[in-house]
């Protein structure tokens, strides 16, 4: 659905995007979705772009609101944002150094700063829900609210035996011995779906990243949805 006077961006499986000029003349950047998880998809990108624009590093839109709406045949929800003009080729390196900066942030939620792990909300990957309650410890958090959740998502039973193999390594601590000798796992703000398709340059070279799953975790699980970029 394009709303009135609008301009179409674009679509996925789960959301349509248009453009929509202001009677400043200001253009907006708007993503529209329907379906279950339509208010917590678009809630938790407004929160995620908003908790990572507030580490003044890279360059993230800015969110000015988010709500779910009512339709005369189905409900949904919808995003309003900084429409990016993107041009011009990625500096990998600047791309690189102010993504560290980014995750050695402070971060701007108190659980977080506090030591725990997750977000003040859920969210989606695309469209899939993603649980952030906060728990103290990141293995937990990513046994439980990462692994085991998907796991159980796919509906495949070799694959859950599977990942609860490796979840038993987890917490029997065979894979973050090295982190936790060097003073333990500090919670960073990821921007938790860091593929090529989400990272971009304004006209003038500066990166940009965009469309997060964001939560507070390991800064190196930031690269585990960048297989494909």
């Amino acid at each position: 659905v394009v709303p009135s006077g609008a301009r179409r961006a674009g679509a996925s499986s789960w959301s349509s995007s248009s453009i929509v000029t202001t009677e400043s003349g200001t253009e907006l950047f708007v993503k529209t979705g329907y379906g279950p998880n339509s208010s917590s998809m678009f809630e938790g990108e407004l929160q995620g772009l908003r908790a990572m624009r507030a580490t003044g590093t890279l360059y993230i839109p800015e969110a000015h609101h988010a709500a779910p709406f009512s339709g005369a045949d189905k409900n949904g929800a919808y995003i309003v944002m900084e429409r990016l003009v993107l041009g011009g080729r990625v500096d990998q390196a600047e791309l690189g150094q102010k993504l560290a900066q980014m995750h050695l942030a402070e971060p701007a939620a108190e659980s977080a700063r506090a030591g725990k792990f997750g977000f003040d909300v859920n969210n989606t990957i695309g469209g899939t829900p993603q649980p952030n309650e906060w728990l103290d410890d990141w293995v937990e958090f990513l046994v439980e609210r990462r692994l085991l959740h998907l796991a159980r998502l796919s509906k495949d039973m070799q694959l859950q035996q599977l990942t609860s193999k490796l979840c038993a390594r987890l917490r029997d601590g065979e894979f973050f011995e090295d982190v936790m000798q060097a003073g333990g796992i500090k919670p960073s703000v990821l921007h938790g779906d860091l593929w090529s398709g989400n990272i971009g340059a304004l006209p003038d070279g500066r990166a940009v990243i965009f469309d997060p799953a964001t939560y507070y975790g390991h800064h190196e699980a930031e690269f585990g949805m960048s297989w494909c970029a």
